[in-house]
């Protein structure tokens, strides 16, 4: 019985009450099981749809990075460099899965001190620079902040 606590039973307690705790939210307040979904998620096994179009297809703009890029500046670099998110160190963790998927992950535990405390286009306009930092080429169209086109937008690395 020892062995499956510390192997199993402990690991997914953990999962689940310790986001609650770094949050400050009481285990039976109603945002507990909304958080508790979101650190799982990330969690989960990437799923390609069939219909999803690859980051290399041109789904950002230049601009976009460049917005992106002032924000890391700002809101970012006490913690991370550009160099950290780029040669793969983060989007080659993420292959397979859509960019609604890191950009909602971005939001929920990320600036550190304060997670979610950007808007959802600021974190949009960072994954932008993200993908710019990776040699991802850009388009003629910005990444949308909508959830369902990040959806259908999957993330690979290609060296």
């Amino acid at each position: 019985m020892k062995r499956v606590f510390s192997r199993v039973l402990g690991p997914t307690v953990l999962l689940l009450i310790v986001p609650h705790i770094l949050k400050g939210y009481p285990l039976d307040e109603p945002n507990a099981v909304h958080e508790t979904r979101s650190v799982l998620a990330v969690r989960s096994a990437p799923v390609a749809a069939v219909d999803t179009v690859s980051i290399y297809a041109g789904v950002y703009t230049l601009n976009q990075a460049d917005r992106g890029e002032a924000i890391q500046r700002a809101a970012c670099s006490a913690c991370h460099s550009p160099p950290d998110w780029a040669r793969g160190r983060v989007l080659s963790g993420w292959n397979g899965r859509s960019v609604y998927e890191f950009v909602s992950n971005l939001q929920s535990i990320m600036p550190l001190d304060a997670p979610g405390s950007l808007s959802l286009q600021h974190y949009t306009d960072i994954a932008a620079y993200m993908l710019e930092l990776n040699s991802v080429p850009p388009g003629d169209t910005e990444l949308s902040s909508d959830e369902d086109a990040q959806r259908e937008i999957r993330l690979e690395y290609r060296r």
